[in-house]
């Protein structure tokens, strides 16, 4: 009996990991997708608003979001300016630019790396603590908009729930940024 018990959890264990890696390949499949459909969207021939609206509301499904904001830098390189979002309300939209020097996001620009903060309503680097609470924002993750070593803008997901982004999620928004900073220039 005891052999044939330990046989079973054997076998469950198999089961178990091979559901996990079928969930996890289900996943990347989902991604892949999104970002040869994203690709073919943005690249086709459209305005920069259409673009702009189609990379943020894309990368809310992809990231399965609530909110989703897309900044690019000012001319002068001093500034973030919204330029589209999936999810926002009108006093998110409203918010004032931020400064690259002086903000989390613009940070993200100077770096040209990935930023994930677990918790912006508790985090003392974000800089919009009530809009955060009053949008139901939790959990974000920022990627650059690079375009031939250039940050050209950031890239932001938020969940409504706490959430540690993992690398392969990091992997794929930042592919998506790319993708989408390329179509953009």
């Amino acid at each position: 009996d005891e052999a044939l018990l330990g046989e079973l959890a054997v076998q469950a264990a198999l089961v178990i990991h091979n559901t996990w890696l079928y969930e996890r390949l289900r996943l990347k499949a989902r991604w892949f997708e999104t970002l040869v459909k994203v690709g073919q969207t943005v690249n086709s021939p459209v305005n920069l608003h259409d673009a702009l609206q189609t990379i943020t509301r894309e990368a809310g499904r992809l990231m399965g979001a609530r909110l989703v904001s897309l900044h690019l830098v000012n001319e002068t390189r001093e500034w973030l300016d919204l330029q589209a979002s999936f999810g926002a309300s009108p006093a998110y939209l409203n918010k004032p630019r931020l400064s690259i020097n002086d903000s989390l996001l613009g940070s993200v620009v100077r770096r040209r790396k990935p930023l994930q903060v677990e918790n912006v309503q508790t985090s003392t680097r974000y800089q919009q603590l009530e809009m955060a609470r009053q949008e139901g924002l939790v959990s974000l993750l920022s990627v650059p908009l690079t375009y031939r070593g250039a940050a050209i803008g950031v890239l932001n997901v938020y969940t409504a729930t706490p959430h540690s982004f993992s690398n392969d999620e990091v992997q794929v928004l930042s592919a998506f940024a790319d993708l989408s900073a390329l179509a953009l220039e």
